[in-house]
């Protein structure tokens, strides 16, 4: 039974210790960062603050922001007295030769001795206090990893929105094809019970229905996709007809971007840049590691003690003589102040080594990211300046192509143009129209990226915008 219960209480613990991290995520207050958004954000908290949750249980970045927090912790409580207590039992027994004759014998006597001291390290060779400042970085460094892991997440989660109301646009221009391509089909019936028309250009109407057809299901499948993946992704469900509302303010940040030169516009947003920041914090910790490698060769230290002890004889007292009596307690303080020198072995030699290899690792980490982010900002505004260009351009076409559209709508029904050439029209229609939407979807996504850019240092990533 005894053992039942025991079995009982450990299974208890080990599923204890399961649930453990579930409610402390549950229970864990959201970053500064999502406490005090943007205005440009704030209509879109709601769903930030979703996200950020659904990631967090899977975030490894966060969890190493814990374990980074607690080793900090952990070496500034070595900082704290060593607070020490000693106890024991002690029995002797003193008799006294002369030319290996007893000529006195004692009594045993039993002691009971306890004490307690503290101990103050006052100084370690500057050890203590660089590896502080290490585990300090590394917190640093670990913290901007978390901020980069779920900053991206909502990033991403923004450019799939985009990519949803652009895809809803399909459908919706797809739609309208189907519409069209079946008025015309119907038109086309009438005019070959007329005897207007011939069954071959009434079967091109009937192809067009079915292509239209097929075009809207393939969009709406499409569509319907990216909703699902959406939400099992980030956990939230996307509305678009709020969400279009709620990006334009996030969108209209980068207006300023196209007035700004771009090497103006690198050399002050790229250093500001999360990715940025953690390259140096990571070059930091290098130098710092090379710099307490090379202390570490001599160690001074020096400590600061306090103690006291007392010893009490168990039972009763024995003379020894008539006039000499042994004491039953003996008491003792103590203050000290202790230094010592260690010299390492020369393993430390190789230490260095190592540290100088990593340091240099650091840097030219540091170095690429810092030419990656150029790059990045650069490609991101030089492509968004090329698609405001294109989108200008192709609203003229759509234009053009729509007055063309609707002469040739006349000439047919005046029975002046083949029902192929209208047809051929409408699609190019069909096609210009996609071509401009696809531009501003485009658009869109880089705007976003820089405005992210502007309000969160998140570098854009000049390969998630589509190529036409």
């Amino acid at each position: 039974m005894i053992s039942a219960l025991r079995l009982c209480s450990a299974l208890a613990l080990v599923c204890g210790s399961w649930t453990l991290p579930a409610r402390a995520l549950a229970a864990e207050t959201l970053p500064q960062e999502l406490v005090q958004l943007p205005a440009e954000l704030l209509p879109l908290r709601e769903e930030i603050e979703g996200v950020y949750r659904h990631f967090l249980a899977a975030d490894p970045a966060y969890g190493r922001t814990l374990e980074a927090d607690a080793a900090r912790k952990a070496q500034s409580q070595r900082w704290l007295p060593v607070l020490a207590l000693q106890s024991g039992i002690d029995r002797s027994q003193k008799k006294s030769l002369a030319n290996e004759n007893e000529i006195n014998r004692g009594s045993p006597q039993t002691y009971l001795q306890y004490g307690v001291s503290l101990k103050q390290n006052l100084f370690s060779g500057g050890t203590d206090l660089k590896r502080s400042e290490g585990l300090r970085l590394s917190e640093t460094a670990a913290q901007l990893r978390h901020q980069i892991s779920w900053k991206s997440a909502v990033k991403q989660w923004i450019l799939d929105t985009i990519q949803i109301q652009f895809h809803t646009e399909l459908v919706k221009f797809s739609e309208e094809a189907h519409q069209q391509a079946q008025q015309l089909n119907q038109l086309a019936k009438r005019k070959a019970a007329s005897g207007f028309l011939g069954k071959r250009e009434l079967l091109e109407s009937e192809r067009e229905v079915l292509r239209t057809s097929e075009e809207v299901q393939r969009n709406k499948s499409n569509l319907g996709q990216l909703t699902q993946i959406s939400f099992l992704t980030y956990g939230v469900r996307n509305s678009v007809g709020a969400k279009s509302k709620a990006l334009e303010a996030l969108i209209r940040v980068s207006n300023n971007v196209l007035s700004i030169p771009t090497t103006q516009l690198v050399d002050a947003q790229a250093p500001q840049s999360l990715l940025w920041l953690l390259a140096q914090t990571e070059t930091k910790i290098a130098e710092q590691e090379l710099g307490r490698t090379r202390s570490g060769r001599l160690t001074p230290s020096i400590d600061a003690s306090v103690g006291f002890s007392e010893s009490r004889q168990l039972g009763a007292a024995q003379s020894l003589s008539a006039n000499t009596q042994n004491s039953d307690r003996t008491q003792q303080w103590s203050v000290a102040l202790n230094g010592s020198l260690q010299l390492n072995p020369p393993i430390t030699f190789g230490m260095v080594d190592e540290a100088l290899q990593r340091l240099m690792t650091a840097k030219q980490t540091e170095t690429k990211t810092q030419r990656e982010l150029a790059l990045a900002f650069t490609g991101s505004i030089e492509r968004l300046r090329i698609v405001v260009d294109r989108q200008n351009v192709t609203a003229k076409l759509v234009g053009a192509t729509s007055k063309i559209r609707e002469q040739n709508q006349r000439l047919f029904e005046a029975g002046e143009l083949p029902l192929d050439r209208l047809i051929l029209s409408q699609q190019d229609l069909d096609r210009d129209r996609k071509l401009l939407v696809t531009l501003a979807n485009e658009e869109s996504l880089l705007r976003a990226e820089m405005g992210l850019s502007t309000l969160w240092n998140l570098p854009p990533n000049s390969s998630s915008a589509a190529q036409p």
